[in-house]
């Protein structure tokens, strides 16, 4: 499926998605795609050459203050409006109910906003969403800086560091080193303090309490979730051979789970 870039103005913000049409007219709902923390809509365009895809429209989103969105520096850039807004978005351009996919940051966003807008979200599948307070190593890092200090030395530290890495041959550092450089990192620095935030109902709460057909994705090389999921209806696909940056290191494998979880469609 060839991917159109795309850009929709919602509340003065403009969102760029790459977008894509299933090979034949389907009545199944959007595969909508929300990234991490620091990354873009680049990393999922993969997706749309799988044959397991091709069956619904693709919709690959750059959050706001990353990839080619808008990145004002006077906007919150926390989960919930970060939520509100890709909402509104998905009223204008998926035209019903989504089965909606997000990595890392991009999963916590999908929790907020099936949690919100239920009516928009038919399915849910999140990669090692962030879902206590007080996890993820990259929020971590960056939310321990003071916004300042961060946006004035820590993201070219940060940005230093990717490059060191991706010139030692590591593909993970060098794909992120690339959507990296778009980020804002205003943006990334508020959306690290909002990820980590004291928050009732946790996003681990909101996951567990939704009733729509629920998948986890977790790579088979990063810590078990702890405690797990107590809701024995929400499914666990575990990556071999991944961690966190499951898309790059497994892209396949990645794709199959999707997909098992989508539960439509020929195999990858």
């Amino acid at each position: 499926m060839p991917l159109s870039d795309r850009r929709t103005d919602i509340d003065g913000f403009a969102i760029a998605w790459l977008g894509a049409s299933p090979d034949a007219p389907v009545e199944l709902p959007p595969i909508v795609v929300l990234h991490g923390l620091g990354s873009s809509s680049r990393e999922f365009t993969y997706l749309a050459e799988l044959a397991g895809f091709a069956r619904r429209r693709l919709i690959l989103v750059d959050i706001p203050g990353f990839g080619d969105s808008d990145k004002p520096s006077d906007w919150s850039y926390t989960m919930e409006d970060q939520a509100d807004l890709l909402s509104t978005f998905l009223d204008r351009v998926a035209s019903g109910a989504v089965a909606l996919v997000g990595h890392s940051m991009g999963g916590s966003i999908g929790i907020a906003m099936a949690t919100r807008y239920p009516h928009l979200v038919e399915r849910l599948i999140v990669a090692e969403p962030n879902l206590d307070p007080g996890t993820g190593s990259l929020s971590g890092h960056i939310a321990r800086q003071p916004e300042s200090g961060f946006v004035k030395r820590g993201y070219d530290r940060l940005v230093y560091q990717t490059q060191r890495e991706a010139g030692r041959g590591d593909l993970v550092a060098s794909r992120f080193l690339a959507t990296l450089k778009q980020a804002s990192p205003r943006a990334m620095h508020r959306a690290a303090v909002s990820l980590r935030l004291e928050r009732s109902p946790t996003f681990r709460e909101q996951l567990e309490t939704l009733t729509i057909p629920r998948t986890l994705i977790w790579g088979a090389n990063t810590p078990a979730l702890d405690p797990p999921l107590a809701d024995p209806a929400i499914a666990v696909e575990v990556i071999p051979d991944a961690g966190h940056v499951m898309m790059t290191e497994q892209p396949t494998a990645f794709a199959e789970a999707i997909r098992r979880a989508l539960d439509d469609g020929p195999n990858l």
